[in-house]
């Protein structure tokens, strides 16, 4: 037997390892000395590898007596202890240690194999200590000999023959059973052991369990629990059972003995985060019963009333924290469960979707899985109703966390360090320990060499104070008790200046003097506590201080560890906290996205459910108030808390889930509060450095929540407002609150991360107000222009340059937004954009449909760089005017002579279809259009609309050049004049151009029905051009592929009208009305060049559209509009259709004025059938608008142009 010696030498070397993680040195020695040292590895294995048959033999032995045996167990929980710390992770870095788990893996090792030992050790019940050593090591064997390593672990590397597999399982279920007589230290330690089993031993979980020979017992079934819980009336023998034993009485078991029933939901996590490993074991435990048991324990360890930390014990801070936990471990499995069967619900439904038979092969397990899905989104969706309500809410988001509390810690250990210095200087060392000797050597050698304690030494000289080493006493006993005074709040000790001793102190409590003293734990072990207090006191040695003069300062030291022990408790109960928490949002989070019961809750509220209107106002407003609270717990300085910035995105989370789901629901005034509270978030935040861990992410969700809460604020809503007069207060309050955002939310332009959003927050909120004096005065403050214009010029930020454009489109429509813009550079970084646009060429067939993969790939869509480049560039020279020093004419050069190639392709009209075979391959090479290009075509027109006002600039720039664009538009306003599908045609035949959806939105448009309904032009053309064309499919969306799959058949739905058709209508139209604002401007500047030298230069007048092109477009407008008011004649039309009629009744009237001006030059005059045709066109026209004020400018405007050209129809008309 081992004598007292060798138990000494056990327990030093026990120290000796714990001591790796903070002695380097000595951590050093002892690694070399333990792992590479073969005879101290095998005089432990002789140690630890025995059995439990073999100690019970002892006992029956006259060679041993009482004492001896008990020796020897005590020396083998010691051997079991040290070769647990050896297989930690801390010794994972040390060159020797795969020898060492080879070693320790390996089925020679003698007298029996370590692994073989510790199972067998488990069933020593005589020792408690024991069984918890081996559960300890078999941990530790567990993780390192994971399935996904060389050393993988088996029941055959084992060596464990069925019986020892099935007493181990009867060892399990013993301790597990008898949890009210079995040591809580015991049961956790077993619940541990089958968590890593669980996470790295799939195969010897499987063994274990064996659930084909024990089902689980039917007098332990949720239907059957055991009388009166008592689990010693169980006579199963499976684990599954005792498993569903402690999940039957998780409620006393919560409040009682909270951290086994952690362990035992850490248990259940591990299985369902490994369920692939677990199928049949997972099906055993699924049931209803099951599920609400956990979810109402979620609510039933929420302890609603408030809770002193200050006056509560250790252990009830220890068992709230283990609370919190058990809410994190059992939402956590919840989601598991609901993310695994929306997997297999999906693979099941691409299996049929793929399968041509119409047999349904779903086998019984199919179908059980997609029954537990329902069963389980179903008790959710009740468990959300009746227990998620605004007071659970609150318990969640509500942190008692106190800054001070690490604050008063840093200044106990700088009391405890001056203290030290006091003595150990003198050389008095107590009993302290060489580590910390050391420590409080090299902190006093660091400090005195201070410029400050330097001040301080000449100052206390100068006023005669003392001398020598008393004057180091003399300073660091005043330095004691200015630290004293901080901490009680006044300032003690001698009246001197004291901003020296400021320094010295600032000095001590950023010294982190007590970091070694950091917790350090293993990656598979859990625990929340900072500081490792039992070992500090070791180090003190405090038990030995009451013996010596150390007595007087036994105060301090005390202080210090109390005041680690409120920092443990703080820091543990706030991290379990934050964890249920995250895991609250995330189950919403995958229930909202599986299912949109819950949190669309605008079906809730519709359906007259159980979440009201009033209780999800209510929530909103708890975690508002809770983010507030914590928002000011940020320090005023730079150095921001990682646990407080980590507590606010929790909460920052939770109700950007809330805000998202309900933002069509949201009332204004609930609108605001998230505005106001996350604005005074990022004001707060703008003071922290963005290093600081998490607050990047952090400014973007409250980024999100602003953004996603304006959308109801811009609403006309009276939700929650029961007056007009507090409705209009509320919209004035809202007005204000956006407006405060405007300077925090430029200020978060300049980091790259929040760019986008927030110049999309501020383009929202300035194109809320009517007027831009409102908001101009902030913007021009604050905005950082010069920044944003040179991300024009950052190819890293090529796919937010749309966002960037469009913003400064909004800025550029305010005269001195434009000054902005042109003082910032913007046309010199505007060509380093536009340099790398292709040159407009056609691409070839292979080329396109590479860019088409491209572009849904790459966000579905291609950015409209050039249109919204000409839109800004537009709106510039409109805001300046004439009055401005600004120089069209550079503009008029670049855009239209240098990128003449973009021009000419944006005006570029597509081919009719064609027998001809060369001409169907030419037009096989030209690009569809989308609608985007449509709106890139119109920016381009309109540009040049702009322009050609400018006549001077216009005229020295282009020359030569003039006719080239004016021919360019005459074809493509041919081409729209021959748009209208010729009578008696078939609705199938090839369409001009194809124009597919590309953005989501355009997919949604193209589901809506026409609001249009016209038969007439191009909206009843483009049905033809809109068809989803599945060569194309590939390259789009899911949204476009269920589109074209949703079609019955070949030829069904090919030539309906939709949403989609109608704006690509609207859009062609809106290029017209441009190009017919180009010509009749070049008219008008003909005629007045004419008027100036008194004769018209016909070798010098522009060409202008053949009047057939005007009259098809004079035929569209009149058509259209006769159609849609004879249609509604008896309802009011909607705001779509009066602005098409207006829209194709201008386009009227200016293709009239333009007939007119080809008339008088060419001396034609109007054939007379085409006469008669208008005549009728018009005389139904009139007839057809009776009634409509809305046209009644229009139809005017069209009277007088026709007095030009058909005179004879109005003197008909008798309307002269």
């Amino acid at each position: 037997m081992l004598s007292k010696s060798a138990l000494l030498v056990l327990e030093v070397l026990k120290k000796c390892i714990l001591s790796v993680s903070y002695i380097q040195k000595l951590g050093e020695v002892v690694k070399h000395f333990l792992f590479g040292d073969s005879s101290i590895d095998n005089a432990l294995f002789r140690l630890v590898c025995t059995t439990s048959d073999g100690l019970e033999k002892l006992y029956f032995s006259r060679l041993y007596g009482l004492t001896e045996i008990e020796g020897l167990q005590e020396a083998i929980i010691l051997g079991l202890d040290v070769l647990s710390s050896m297989l930690s992770d801390l010794s994972r870095d040390v060159p020797s240690f795969s020898v060492f788990r080879q070693a320790v893996m390996s089925v020679t090792t003698k007298p029996v194999p370590v692994v073989t030992a510790a199972i067998s050790l488990m069933s020593f019940f005589r020792n408690p200590k024991i069984q918890l050593g081996a559960a300890r090591l078999l941990s530790r064997l567990f993780i390192i000999g994971d399935d996904s390593q060389t050393h993988a672990l088996s029941n055959a590397y084992f060596g464990l023959d069925d019986k020892q597999i099935n007493n181990f399982k009867n060892t399990i279920s013993c301790i597990l059973y008898q949890e009210k007589v079995a040591s809580d230290d015991l049961v956790i330690a077993m619940f541990k052991m089958l968590t890593y089993a669980a996470r790295h031993q799939a195969s010897f979980v499987s063994a274990v369990v064996a659930l084909g020979e024990n089902p689980i017992s039917e007098s332990c079934s949720g239907d059957n629990p055991p009388a009166n819980n008592d689990v010693l009336q169980c006579n199963a023998v499976n684990i599954l059972d005792s498993i569903w034993i402690y999940v039957m009485r998780s409620d006393d078991l919560v409040m009682t003995k909270s951290c086994i029933m952690c362990n035992v939901l850490n248990f259940l996590k591990a299985l369902w985060q490994r369920a692939a490993h677990y199928t049949n074991l997972l099906k055993q435990l699924r049931n209803s019963d099951f599920w609400k048991k956990l979810l109402n324990f979620v609510v039933l360890s929420i302890d609603k009333k408030s809770f002193q930390t200050e006056s509560a014990t250790k252990l009830e801070l220890q068992n709230l924290a283990y609370r919190y936990q058990c809410q994190h471990n059992v939402l956590d499995v919840v989601t598991c469960e609901m993310f695994l069967q929306k997997k297999l619900l999906h693979s099941e439904l691409v299996t049929k979707e793929s399968s041509k038979s119409s047999n349904n092969g779903s086998d019984g397990s199919k179908v059980a899985t997609a029954e537990s899905s329902c069963n389980l989104k179903d008790i959710f969706g009740v468990w959300c109703e009746s227990s998620l309500d605004a007071e659970t809410i609150k318990t969640f988001v509500s942190f008692e966390y106190d800054g001070s509390v690490k604050l008063r810690a840093r200044v106990a250990a700088g009391l405890f360090a001056v203290r030290m210095m006091c003595k150990v200087k003198g050389g008095d060392r107590g009993s302290l320990s060489v580590s910390l000797v050391d420590k409080v050597t090299n902190l006093w050698q660091k400090l005195r060499k201070l410029p400050a304690f330097s001040e301080l030494m000449t100052l206390y000289a100068e006023h005669g104070y003392s001398g020598g080493n008393e004057l180091d006493d003399l300073i660091l006993n005043d330095l004691f008790y200015h630290l004293q005074g901080e901490l009680q709040g006044e300032l003690e000790g001698r009246q001197i200046s004291h901003i020296a001793f400021k320094e010295l102190s600032q000095y001590l409590l950023q010294s982190n003097f007590l970091q070694t003293y950091y917790c350090k734990h293993d990656q598979e072990m859990d625990g929340v506590c900072l500081y490792d207090t039992d070992r500090l006191q070791g180090d003190m040695g405090i038990d030995l201080w009451d013996l010596s003069d150390w007595k007087a300062s036994k105060a301090v030291a005390e202080m210090l560890l109390l005041s680690l022990q409120h920092v443990n408790f703080m820091v543990s109960l706030t991290k379990s906290k934050l964890s249920a928490l995250i895991a609250l949002t995330t189950t919403l989070s995958i229930y909202d996205n599986d299912d949109a019961r819950f949190t669309s809750l605008e079906n809730e509220v519709k359906s007259g459910g159980k979440i009201t209107e009033k209780s999800l106002s209510s929530m909103i407003d708890n975690i508002c108030q809770s983010l507030y609270r914590t928002i000011e717990l940020l320090p005023p300085v730079s150095d921001a808390s990682e646990d407080i910035v980590e507590i606010l995105a929790a909460q920052a989370e939770l109700l950007f889930l809330f805000t998202r789901s309900l933002s069509m629901r949201l009332s204004l005034s609930a609108s605001v509060l998230v505005l106001k509270t996350s604005g005074y978030g990022l004001k707060e935040l703008s003071n922290c450095r963005p290093l600081v861990f998490g607050v990047i992410s952090l400014v973007k969700t409250f980024l999100m929540l602003i953004l996603f809460s304006l959308k109801s604020t811009w609403r006309d809503s009276c939700l929650g407002v029961r007056t007009e007069i507090e409705h209009n207060e509320a919209l004035s309050e809202a007005a204000n609150v956006r407006l405060g955002l405007l300077p925090v939310i430029c200020n978060c332009i300049e980091l790259t991360e929040h760019c986008s959003i927030s110049l999309i927050i501020i383009d929202q909120i300035v194109k809320g107000f009517s007027t831009p004096a409102t908001w101009f005065p902030i913007i021009q403050k604050h905005l950082p222009m010069q920044h944003i214009v040179l991300k024009l010029q950052d190819k890293s930020s090529y796919s937010n340059i749309d966002i960037i454009l469009k913003f400064l489109l909004t800025i550029a429509h305010v005269k001195e937004g434009a000054e902005m813009l042109l003082n910032a550079g913007f046309f010199a970084s505007l060509r380093v954009l536009l340099a790398d646009l292709p040159n407009g060429r056609p691409l070839s067939v292979v080329e396109r449909e590479r860019n088409w993969a491209n572009s849904f790939d790459n966000n579905e869509m291609a950015q409209p760089i050039w249109g919204l480049s000409l839109a800004v560039v537009t709106a510039i020279i409109n805001s300046l005017g004439e009055s401005s020093n600004f120089n069209v004419e550079h503009v008029v050069t670049y855009f239209l002579l240098e990128k003449a190639d973009l021009i000419s392709h944006h005006l570029s009209a597509p081919d009719f279809p064609s027998d001809d075979h060369d001409r169907k391959r030419l037009r096989a090479l030209k690009p569809y259009p989308s609608l985007s290009s449509l709106r890139e075509s119109e920016n381009t027109i309109l540009l040049i609309c702009v322009l050609v006002k400018h006549r001077n600039a216009w005229s020295r720039a282009l020359k030569e050049m003039e006719s080239h664009l004016r021919e360019r538009c005459i074809h493509l306003l041919a081409f729209i004049s021959c748009g209208t599908p010729r009578h008696g045609e078939s609705p199938g035949r090839d369409s001009p151009i194809f124009c597919h959806p590309i953005l989501h939105e355009e997919y949604e448009w193209h589901e809506k029905p026409s609001s249009i309904n016209s038969t007439n032009g191009w909206f009843a053309f483009s049905a033809l051009c809109c068809r989803l064309n599945p060569k194309y499919s590939s390259f789009s969306s899911r949204t476009a592929t269920t589109l074209i799959k949703a079609q019955p058949d070949e030829h069904a739905n090919l030539t309906s009208q939709t949403h989609f058709s109608d704006a690509m209508s609207i859009q062609i139209y809106r290029i017209t009305f441009l190009l017919l604002e180009f010509f009749c401007q070049q008219a008008e500047d003909a005629a007045e060049r004419a008027e100036e030298v008194g004769f018209v230069d016909l070798a010098h007048f522009p060409e202008l559209p053949v009047p057939d092109i005007l009259h098809g477009l004079q035929d569209q407008g009149i058509s259209i509009v006769t159609e849609l008011c004879e249609a509604g004649k008896l309802k009011l039309l909607t705001s779509e259709i009066q602005g098409a009629c207006i829209l194709l009744l201008q386009i009227t009237v200016m293709a009239l004025y333009l007939e007119f001006c080809v008339i008088q030059i060419c001396g034609m005059r109007p054939v007379h059938g085409r006469v008669e045709d208008f005549s009728k066109e018009f005389h139904a026209l009139t007839k057809a608008t009776e009634g409509h004020a809305f046209l009644k400018e229009s139809i005017n405007s069209l009277k007088r142009t026709m007095s030009f050209v058909f005179p004879e129809v109005l003197e008909a008309a008798d309307v002269l």
